[in-house]
């Protein structure tokens, strides 16, 4: 078991509850704090922020409005990062200057966690890519790779530090495959060719993001225009291999070695959570239970797979919002938190994005207000043991 420092669980909890005086917050009382004894807290965590920079000219020819979503104008990054602890953190920023207009999202910055104490940023200032490795504890900084097209997605094995990244074309804005890279970007082989159909414009919003299983042996990938087709790479033997096509543009919630997990099917408004087998291909709905829909994510993935569920209230079901634990097969499910109140106030699973993200031990989970971070004590890292949670981003 997993477990905090005593300075850390002695720190005031605030209630989950919302402020308004008709709410009130409970917790199912088998469920079993944190211990003690390992001596790990949230600093030993870290966490990142990435805001991008927009510009444009508006008499510019050829350019669509200012502030018009379908046409960013990437004209810098600030990245700040820092751990658990603590609301501040350190800065690095970027300033791509006078570019050419690009209008397409494939372009902007985007961060991802290689291991506990190194970020891979990703950017494109309009003439080259370059995927930087920053190490948090020391700010050093290097740079993996550089090339002519910007990366539309990538995943990183911290054992191996082998990259595998989707490239797209900076003229014709196309396709260009999954590549992956090895140690520090060295060596770029090609796992799979580019598709002349998969073309991001604002006429067809093409997206693509990677997955790397947890044993490292495959890297699933989503296409999504109108629907979405997975697919997956056998990290070993390479070889693309169709999983599912037709699914809808919902949520992935996570993965593990045998199931990327999302709201695949969705015979009704409300989308069950389903399992996708990495084998087969079969979906699978689990057999959970929620009233109304909320976010869910996995937390959990060595042994056991588990998600963090979040009921929201709807005119159907009590004025009372949960998050519970479920494993994937069926079986046991345990209350963490149970609160009464409105849905903005209600902590809910945050969920890792390239925008904002954060590495956390197996087992633990983040919950705040509407699943957004806050930094007035109201975000709390979670055991699946139970209950305390520990205030964090409160210096």
């Amino acid at each position: 078991m997993i477990a905090f420092a005593e300075g850390c669980t002695n720190a005031p909890v605030p209630s989950p509850a919302p402020t308004h005086s008709a709410s009130s917050a409970t917790v199912s009382p088998d469920l079993p704090s944190p211990e003690a004894t390992t001596g790990v807290g949230p600093n030993d965590f870290g966490w990142f922020e990435l805001l991008i920079r927009e510009g444009c000219e508006p008499d510019a020819p050829d350019e669509g409005p200012c502030g018009d979503p379908a046409y960013p104008r990437t004209a810098g990054f600030e990245l700040t990062y820092g751990s658990l602890d603590a609301t501040s953190g350190r800065q690095k920023s970027g300033d791509f200057g006078a570019m050419k207009p690009l209008d397409f999202l494939r372009a902007q910055p985007f961060a991802t966690w290689l291991d506990d104490t190194t970020l891979l940023l990703t950017a494109f200032d309009g003439h080259k890519a370059t995927i930087r490795a920053i190490d948090v504890s020391s700010d050093a900084e290097t740079t993996w790779y550089e090339g002519p097209n910007p990366i539309a997605s990538l995943v990183a094995d911290p054992r191996s530090r082998a990259v595998y990244v989707s490239f797209v074309d900076a003229a014709t804005r196309s396709d260009l495959g999954i590549w992956v890279l090895g140690g520090q970007g060295e060596n770029p082989r090609e796992l799979v060719p580019g598709r002349a159909d998969l073309v991001d414009d604002p006429e067809f919003s093409w997206s693509r993001r990677l997955w790397l299983t947890p044993d490292r042996s495959r890297v699933v990938v989503l296409d999504c225009g109108s629907t979405c087709e997975a697919w997956v790479i056998d990290t070993a033997a390479g070889g693309p291999r169709s999983l599912q096509i037709g699914l809808p543009k919902s949520a992935v919630i996570g993965i593990d070695d045998h199931n990327l997990y999302g709201e695949f099917l969705c015979p009704q408004s409300t989308c069950a959570i389903s399992a996708l087998n990495l084998a087969t291909g079969a979906l699978t709905s689990l057999n959970v239970s929620r009233c109304g829909s909320g976010p869910a994510s996995i937390v959990s993935s060595e042994p056991l797979t588990v998600l963090v569920t979040t009921s929201i209230p709807t005119n159907a079901c009590a004025q009372r919002s949960t998050v519970a634990l479920v494993e994937p097969n069926g079986g046991r499910s345990q209350t963490v938190w149970s609160v009464k109140g409105p849905v903005d106030r209600v902590p809910q699973p945050i969920e890792p994005t390239s925008r904002f993200g954060f590495r956390l031990p197996s087992g633990f989970f983040l919950v705040g207000p509407a699943g957004e971070r806050s930094t007035d004590g109201q975000t709390q890292l979670v055991s699946i043991e139970g209950l305390p949670g520990i205030p964090v981003f409160v210096d």
